[in-house]
């Protein structure tokens, strides 16, 4: 049988030998030589080695660093927005300051303090963001409504229908606090606790939110906005928070402007709100031809707003006013057409999350 087979396979060429030249091997470099030829060290390769390894993880260290801890500016000016002559000469620099993390401990210490306030609205907002939410289904044949954008369709689907759905509302916030000198005190003291309540509530329910604080440089024409927790934050950043200060005065239609861009370019809910934290009527003067003082601010904030709301963010101003004199209020009314007035800063913190909720069902637009 085997005698067979080689004889039936014997014109095969695999079962042929055959010969093959080869190439011409060339050597370009030499292992443990240089490019003369001269010997390399092994333990100069390993120095070379260990240097490199060194100085990686020396720039690694320094990138982390940089990224992690250290103070960062951008300059903008009346032509980034689109905003009156009367902000033509003046200059805002937005800040995310370096954070502090010696304020660990004091703020560990205020989360303790406020720990079953935090608890309880943490609880009660995750189940407003388990809420039905009404659906729009386009191009349909029958239903509720006709979607005059459709009438090109040529399957004739003009109709669209509603149902009902249960999810999250996405909604995100940006809380713009006012940093004038007059917040100085039991108001800002008040403010700080708020703030450090509302972003732990926000952070256990993945609620997007920004906390910025903001003032204008008396004499200069020069705005500084902090951003002290990001939309896109660290942890660490919350520290930064117990950093709030009040001094100098605002120039509120040049800070909301600003404040549109930011929650527009940062924010990816569907639904923006901006709430306005204030204890008075914007108010600055620097070298400029016109003071920015009321009315002329007045004016000039109404008609930002005007403008934004147009845009479709919402904006909610809260009115830290005093027991005796509700003026706060009142100029605000002219500014903003939806107001709440504040006039125990101990009940702050209440309203304000009372007005989230609020807004988290739907019941402010």
């Amino acid at each position: 049988l085997l005698d067979n087979l080689k004889a039936e396979h014997s014109n095969n060429s695999t079962f042929r030998n055959t010969s093959s030249q080869g190439k011409d091997a060339v050597i370009t470099r030499r292992l443990f030589t240089d490019e003369n030829g001269k010997p390399i060290s092994p333990d100069s390769s390993k120095d070379r080695l260990e240097r490199d390894m060194e100085t990686f993880l020396s720039e690694k260290e320094k990138s982390l660093r940089s990224g992690k801890n250290e103070r960062s500016s951008t300059i903008f000016d009346y032509n980034n927005f689109d905003c009156s002559n009367l902000h033509r000469k003046i200059k805002l620099e937005v800040v995310k300051p370096k954070i502090n993390t010696h304020l660990k401990r004091a703020y560990q210490n205020m989360v303790r303090k406020y720990q079953l306030t935090i608890n309880s609205y943490s609880s009660q907002f995750s189940q407003y963001l388990k809420v039905n939410i009404e659906e729009k289904e386009e191009k349909k044949l029958f239903g509720s409504g006709i979607s005059s954008k459709n009438f090109g369709d040529i399957k004739k689907r003009f109709w669209h229908s509603k149902k009902t759905a249960q999810g999250v509302p996405d909604i995100g916030f940006l809380f713009l606090v006012d940093g004038s000198g007059s917040m100085a005190g039991e108001r800002i003291n008040g403010v700080i606790a708020t703030m450090v309540i509302i972003h732990e509530v926000f952070k256990n329910n993945n609620i997007q939110h920004s906390i910025v604080e903001h003032r204008a440089i008396y004499g200069e024409p020069k705005l500084i906005h902090n951003i002290l927790v990001d939309f896109r934050h660290k942890n660490e950043e919350k520290y930064n928070i117990l950093s709030l200060d009040a001094d100098e005065g605002t120039r509120e239609g040049f800070s909301l402007y600003w404040a549109e861009k930011h929650i527009n370019k940062n924010c990816s809910s569907e639904y923006k709100i901006i709430l306005m934290v204030s204890d008075g009527a914007p108010a600055h003067t620097c070298d400029d031809p016109i003071d920015y003082v009321p009315p002329v601010s007045v004016k000039d904030t109404a008609e930002a707003a005007k403008k934004i709301i147009k845009h479709g963010i919402s904006i909610v101003a809260l009115a830290l006013d005093s027991p005796d004199d509700d003026e706060c209020y009142r100029q605000l009314k002219m500014i903003y057409p939806q107001v709440v007035s504040c006039v125990d800063i101990g009940k702050f913190t209440g309203q304000l999350l009372n007005i989230i909720s609020k807004l988290l069902q739907g019941r402010i637009k």
